[in-house]
């Protein structure tokens, strides 16, 4: 290609091929006629919808971005597989097994120009390489915190919860003029998560935790003298409120604990009663049926069990609680339900005296018993 232009793609008329030949001059014409209405009257872009300006006719869109933002929405899947391959084949070449400047840890590289396993020992290694530096900013840092510490011991603010001025010796960050303070701020922000806490803890502890919140109840029904009556108001809201939850709860709660429910009746009756009561527990119950081989503590006769497999006796108090009885373990036996009914209030030796005469009646009758 010798002896032609510089800018010559071919080297002769037949390589280059037939000239590409122009359309009909009424095609042109009518092209640009096409072309000046559209100028006039442009059409809006198909991406954001403004006008397209009359020097970009006959294009589609009113600039390069839309254009690109166009084309980037028609092959988002395409480019989206394009630029995670890229980036996982990046991520390989970078993945190289090293070894940490610092502490000689074996590491992945995550980055070309990554020499330490985590952040504490790039901390670390360049304060070693670094020592001047490093006595600088700290002596820096110190000389300002000491001055804000001298700021606010010159000026001390009021603690945001009580109003009282911080002390001294509660440190240049301190926000709250006490620990109390402290406790009660963070409280009344996180009442939930306190609540939830407080939830486990007790359950992981509630033998523990029991006795201490009877003894503190009990001290302020003794010593606030509203604080009774507003407990029972704050118990009936909140069953009004969700009784079918607590109703759900306690049923569960039922379910799951057989025998529960005639114990807290037979306690709930004796306080009614006004007689004098004490703990008396389910596995109390269980101890005393066992004691006695499941039998009538009166007849000696096993009245077997219910459908779901639970003895078919009776907690019978051997005082009545209407003679002055206690409601305890040790005034409980078990009976059958012929014995508890024939007994009613009447004390042991009353009831087997009435059984006595009523038996002498029968056989001066002539009937037999």
């Amino acid at each position: 290609m010798e002896g032609l232009h510089w800018s010559a793609r071919y080297c002769s008329p037949e390589c280059k091929g037939p000239r590409k030949r122009k359309p009909p001059r009424a095609e042109r014409d009518a092209r640009t006629i096409a072309l000046n209405a559209l100028r006039s009257d442009p059409p809006p872009c198909e991406n954001c919808q403004n006008p397209i300006p009359p020097e970009r006719i006959p294009a589609k869109y009113c600039s390069d971005g839309c254009n690109h933002q166009a084309y980037a929405r028609r092959n988002a899947d395409r480019l989206e597989e394009e630029r995670l391959t890229a980036n996982e084949a990046r991520a390989t070449a970078r993945r190289v097994m090293m070894e940490c400047d610092f502490c000689g840890k074996q590491f992945e590289r995550r980055a070309w120009n990554q020499r330490y396993c985590s952040k504490l020992c790039s901390q670390r290694g360049w304060r070693r390489d670094n020592p001047e530096w490093y006595d600088a900013i700290a002596a820096h840092s110190e000389a300002r915190r000491h001055a804000r510490w001298v700021a606010r011991r010159d000026a001390r603010p009021e603690c945001p919860l009580c109003g009282s001025p911080i002390p001294v010796d509660r440190g240049p960050k301190a926000i709250y003029c006490s620990s109390v303070c402290t406790d009660k701020a963070y409280r009344r922000r996180h009442p939930r998560r306190l609540k939830k806490r407080n939830r486990i803890r007790w359950a992981r502890n509630s033998k523990h935790w029991r006795p201490i919140m009877r003894a503190y109840m009990a001290a302020r029904m003794a010593n606030e003298p509203g604080f009774k009556e507003a407990q029972r108001h704050k118990s009936k809201l909140r069953y009004r409120t969700h009784r079918q939850a607590i109703r759900e709860r306690q049923r569960q709660i039922t379910l799951s604990n057989p025998g529960r429910g005639s114990i807290y009746g037979a306690a709930y009756r004796a306080r009614k009663a006004g007689a004098e009561t004490f703990r008396y527990t389910e596995a109390d119950w269980q101890w005393i049926m066992v004691h006695y081989n499941y039998c009538c503590a009166y007849c000696g006769v096993n009245p077997g069990r219910d459908k779901h497999g639970r003895p078919l006796l009776q907690k019978e108090h051997v005082i009545p609680l209407i003679r002055g009885g206690r409601h305890s373990a040790g005034n409980i036996l078990p009976a059958c339900s012929a014995c508890n009914n024939a007994k009613l209030g009447k004390t042991v030796m009353e009831w087997r005296m009435a059984e006595i005469r009523y038996r002498r009646f029968l056989e001066e009758r002539g009937v037999a018993s």
